[in-house]
């Protein structure tokens, strides 16, 4: 178990204002119309998005990295240095998906959680807030010339997603 001591009473107050955000979306605002697709799909370009897929949709994405296109025609601008990643992921609930993914880079394999905590609703909560984390798991050969744990192959991921759409065509993240 990991005990985070709180010294800051900046970092107490963020914590308390997240809790009660939660608290107020999701037993005071059933009235009011909540805003949805900030940016019409779950990523944006190679980051992740606010959005959530919907219970019960399947996706598979194919997402592809180039290499250096200054080399020219002789790695063919970029695509003979490119990795890419193919990837599942599923809808759990209105508010959660799941994924699984292998990268071409490193032979890495990952999986991810996305939570979406906090709805935007017109005239009522301002923001969306999502909480994603993943694991990587790095599957290249290790050198033979040292000892090697399992841990030492693995990477961790967590970020908060804050989104505000304020247009139809303008949203923000952070």
């Amino acid at each position: 178990m990991i005990l985070i001591q709180l010294k800051s009473i900046a970092v107490r107050k963020l914590i308390l204002v997240t809790i009660l955000s939660v608290c107020y979306n999701f037993w005071g605002q059933d009235n009011k119309k909540e805003v949805f697709e900030h940016f019409k799909n779950t990523r944006v370009i190679n980051l992740q998005s606010v959005d959530v897929l919907a219970s019960g949709i399947m996706e598979m994405k194919i997402q592809h990295r180039f290499g250096p296109v200054s080399d020219g025609a002789y790695e063919f601008f970029g695509l003979d240095q490119a990795s890419m990643r193919i990837g599942f992921e599923q809808g759990i609930g209105d508010f959660m998906m799941l994924g699984l993914g292998r990268n071409s880079f490193q032979k890495t394999f990952d999986g991810f959680v996305k939570c979406q905590m906090l709805w935007q609703k017109e005239n009522g909560m301002p923001i969306s807030l999502t909480y994603y984390t993943a694991m990587n798991l790095n599957g290249t050969k290790p050198p033979a010339d040292r000892k090697n744990y399992f841990t030492s192959k693995l990477a961790f991921v967590h970020q908060l997603i804050v989104s505000k759409k304020f247009t139809e065509r303008y949203t923000l993240q952070l």
